[in-house]
């Protein structure tokens, strides 16, 4: 994995590039998941190589992620986001806002999975990222 190609693609995600655009940076980079924790405010990448690197996520006014987990809630915001409505430290509150402590995805297989305190989640499928 890259270190330095993992945070360019991090700054260009809080820049609120689109996701395809970084995760294909973050392919290239050597990654091939990701776990987000919104409580501890980290992402930690893990790579093909078995190798994993942490990365803070610098998320200005962030409180408490909301106790009770909302299923419509995460999916208004991930159409927000996806529609350009809002850039991704918008995105990152209203999903904390919707008791969403952390999500993990799936490069390769095309995944995220957004849970919250109790185990509830939502999954969402997105196309193969382009370069």
């Amino acid at each position: 994995m890259n270190p330095s190609e993992i945070a360019k693609a991090e700054e260009m995600s809080m820049e609120s590039v689109p996701f395809p655009q970084v995760a294909a940076k973050l392919i290239a980079a050597g990654v091939e998941a990701y776990y987000t924790d919104l409580i501890q405010l980290q992402k930690t990448f893990y790579g093909s190589d078995g190798q994993s690197h942490l990365h803070p996520v610098p998320l200005a006014g962030a409180g408490a992620v909301a106790a009770k987990f909302s299923e419509s809630d995460v999916r208004s915001a991930l159409a927000s986001i996806q529609n350009g409505r809002v850039g991704y430290p918008e995105f990152l509150h209203q999903i904390r806002r919707a008791g969403t402590m952390g999500y993990l995805v799936f490069l390769r297989g095309r995944r995220v999975i957004y849970f919250g305190r109790d185990g509830e989640h939502h999954v969402e499928v997105f196309a193969s990222p382009k370069g």
